[in-house]
């Protein structure tokens, strides 16, 4: 990684196993990490970030989190001391990755590699934070709260996304009250019980989307009786319909 390194931004490149676990950790130094290929899911304090090979996740020092990978992932990060990161994000971030991104960042890496911090890394990576710092927050991040009940509640929701039970029968199931369920969702994430399953249905679609599953499979998996019923959906929560949120980021094979 970046240990015995005294530069102010190092570059790292890494591939990671399906499955991939990366427990609760922090760095000294804020990241730029971007996957090539597979998909990252990130925890950060109370919520989930979800981001494919389209996306890029900024993380700023002293932030704790934990990832896990679904299918291989081709990871390429930028270490940034905190000095080299002024100007940068001061919360976690995640930016659509355009095809200039995303050679910026393949070619920094592989400076790196090669010559270190050298002048030509610098300009590449002082191209990267123009790039990041013009950025849009384009993340889908699931809050999940902390009251314990609300938890296993959630956790049951995200067991059962394919099916349409309603709150009560959740309710049930966590040992409360209907009543109680809605005001802990909007007390805990400040959301409704069907704004929270919406959203929950996304980011498990973004990542079977990620894996390479198509939109109709995707859509029954997600609990969408049509594909339609779902791409509306898709487009109410991200603002994108699927083929878009994952097209624009994409660029041709060298």
């Amino acid at each position: 990684m970046y240990e015995g390194r005294d530069a102010a931004v190092v570059g790292f490149r890494r591939i990671y196993p399906p499955g991939f676990v990366n427990p609760w950790h922090v760095h000294t130094r804020g990241k730029l990490v971007h996957g090539l290929t597979g998909l990252v899911t990130v925890w950060i304090d109370d919520q989930v970030w979800v981001c494919p090979p389209t996306r890029a996740l900024w993380i700023p020092a002293g932030v704790a989190h934990a990832t896990v990978t679904r299918g291989e992932v081709q990871a390429q990060t930028l270490y940034y001391q905190p000095a080299a990161a002024v100007g940068m994000p001061e919360r976690p971030f995640v930016l659509t990755v355009n095809g200039l991104l995303r050679e910026l960042i393949v070619e920094a890496i592989e400076e790196d590699a090669r010559s270190g911090f050298s002048d030509r890394f610098q300009v590449l990576v002082g191209l990267i934070g123009t790039e990041v710092r013009r950025a849009s927050d384009e993340g889908v991040k699931l809050p999940v709260g902390e009251h314990r009940g609300l938890r296993s509640v959630m956790d049951r929701i995200l067991d059962s996304l394919a099916e349409d039970h309603s709150i009560e029968s959740y309710a049930r199931a966590g040992g409360m009250s209907a009543r109680t369920l809605r005001r802990l969702f909007a007390r805990e994430v400040g959301m409704s019980f069907s704004g929270w399953r919406e959203l929950a249905r996304m980011a498990r679609a973004l990542e079977e989307l990620g894996a390479g599953r198509q939109v109709k499979e995707v859509a029954g998996y997600v609990g969408y009786d049509s594909v339609s019923a779902f791409v509306t959906a898709f487009k109410r929560a991200l603002g994108k319909t699927p083929g878009e949120y994952y097209s624009e980021g994409e660029v041709p094979e060298k």
